[in-house]
């Protein structure tokens, strides 16, 4: 059950446990700060409420068990109450981090850094003035013509040879 749980998060982004709360994967776009383009970030963020998951999600798992959708479910409660059954109780979700239940409240805690995978990069001022300041050499109309002439020339000798 764990490893279709962990595929479904890497797939959707997103993870319900009923009546526990909402694991979601947060991202934020890379940004322009002053010469340097900051990475993108990308954070897994746990939501502690009441929500239950949706249609699609009892349909993905009912097809990984390879069951039906309502005995799914079922598996799926029967699962989670296993899981947390103690007090101190954790359920590891894959490489992406631990969930853990301690009396009656869960928290989150990620294993997944995604500064790992996404560095900045830093673009010196003075490397951008000096990319500025270089004129590019006007050479690819010699290209243009070369190719030109090319074209003009095998028209003429395929023309010329059927005569």
């Amino acid at each position: 059950m764990l490893e279709h749980l962990t595929q479904y998060f890497a797939q959707k982004g997103q993870l319900i446990f009923p009546n526990i709360g909402v694991l979601q994967l947060e991202k934020e776009e890379a940004s322009w700060e002053t010469a340097v383009l900051l990475a993108p970030k990308e954070k897994i963020v746990f939501n502690q409420s009441s929500v239950k998951p949706s249609n699609l999600f009892y349909q993905f798992l009912s097809e990984q068990l390879s069951v039906s959708t309502d005995l799914a479910m079922i598996q799926y409660q029967e699962f989670l109450d296993h899981a947390f059954s103690a007090d101190n109780a954790a359920l590891q979700i894959g490489n992406f981090g631990t969930l853990s239940k301690q009396m009656d409240t869960y928290s989150w805690s990620a294993t997944f850094d995604s500064n790992l995978f996404y560095k900045n990069i830093d673009i010196a001022p003075q490397e951008m003035a000096a990319q500025q300041n270089v004129k590019t050499k006007g050479q690819w109309y010699w290209w243009a013509i070369f190719l030109a002439l090319v074209a003009i020339i095998s028209i003429l000798y395929k023309s010329l040879s059927f005569e």
